[in-house]
């Protein structure tokens, strides 16, 4: 099993849109985007104008001759409203991911099952009957004999302590040592420290800002060095956000998490970040050939970019979600496969 397929998540990508939690989801990133549009063309137009009042030569250059988006409202109030939106957007964009995130996956689509958990052992039996391996049904109790029963009882009784080992010291100590692993075994809504949707929103907003803040330092301060650097850290800090969206923890211990996931497999990582990348660039730049070629409705085009700039935007959140639930996966079943492997060579 690979850590991570950009394949699996190309494919993944699409399901988790076709939801839909994750049709409002693109709805409110359209809204966002396209009030950042009028606060963007509002500041421009308000710009020019007061360029062209004080009579500069590079004022006729400064926006585009047609600003269909804009309003007539002071450069304030236009900057305000823009800002306003940037900070929603990182709010929508953090509440989309965990949308995604709780979409389910392919693989558990796959087997058969509609919550995108594989199917225990008595999945898909009418009812819930178990199966033939367990308890028998109370009719076939009534014939059978009253020793029989009671070893039934004993066995079960048996089967039920060996199941339930009580716990040593090496457990304790092993799950103190690894919470990473403990918490990506359980399911996202169970596991300790995640969000819940009506709590700390203001927070995960917050901390989003600050993680694009550093985020885009960092990796530009590595960019002007020679490119690699920026590369690197960029791919090694491509889950930051995805554990601010579904822990709650600070900026830092996300960065660390996600350099500590990415490290395993960097290169997949890597072309997991060229493929959102690749991906992104291609939608928008449709909705940039309707601005074009729908140049007498201007208004038109602008609403059709916008469009395609929300799915652009949307399909790229689906293939980060997927990347990392597939990393996720992979060390869940990683601690789990060696789970307890001392215990067993223990005399």
């Amino acid at each position: 099993m690979a850590p991570l397929s950009v394949l699996e998540a190309i494919d993944d990508g699409f399901s988790r849109l076709s939801t839909r939690e994750a049709l409002v989801g693109l709805g409110a990133l359209f809204a966002v985007q396209l009030l950042m549009l009028v606060g963007l063309q509002s500041q421009l137009a308000a710009q020019r104008e007061l360029l062209e009042e004080t009579e500069l030569p590079l004022g006729e250059e400064v926006a585009p001759e047609v600003l269909p988006m804009a309003l007539d409202i002071p450069l304030g109030l236009s900057m305000v409203l823009w800002l306003v939106m940037l900070v929603g957007g990182v709010t929508v964009s953090m509440v989309f991911f965990r949308v995604l995130a709780e979409s389910p996956s392919m693989d558990g689509r796959e087997d058969g099952s509609t919550d995108g958990r594989k199917q225990g052992p008595n999945d898909g039996h009418e009812g819930g009957e178990p199966t033939s391996s367990e308890e028998p049904r109370p009719a076939e109790q009534a014939h059978q004999p009253a020793d029989s029963t009671a070893s039934s009882s004993t066995s079960s009784e048996v089967l039920s302590d060996w199941d339930s080992p009580a716990p040593n010291d090496w457990e304790t100590q092993s799950k103190a040592a690894n919470p990473f692993e403990e918490r990506a075994s359980k399911p996202l809504a169970e596991q300790d420290g995640s969000l819940t949707w009506n709590a700390s929103i203001g927070r995960t907003t917050l901390v989003g800002v600050g993680a694009a803040i550093v985020g885009a330092f960092i990796v530009g301060v590595g960019l002007a060095l020679f490119i690699l650097p920026g590369l690197f850290l960029a791919t090694a800090f491509a889950f930051t956000h995805p554990y601010l969206a579904t822990e709650r923890i600070g900026v830092l211990e996300a960065m660390k998490r996600s350099f500590e996931t990415t490290r395993e497999s960097w290169l997949r990582t890597f072309a997991l970040v060229a493929a959102i990348v690749l991906s992104y660039v291609t939608i928008s730049s449709v909705g940039a050939m309707f601005v074009l070629a729908l140049e007498a409705y201007p208004v038109v085009g602008e609403l059709i970019n916008v469009a395609f700039g929300a799915l652009a935007w949307g399909y790229a959140l689906a293939l980060l979600s997927s990347g990392f639930d597939q990393v996720r996966r992979y060390r869940a079943t990683q601690a789990e496969k060696w789970d307890g492997i001392d215990d067993e060579l223990l005399p």
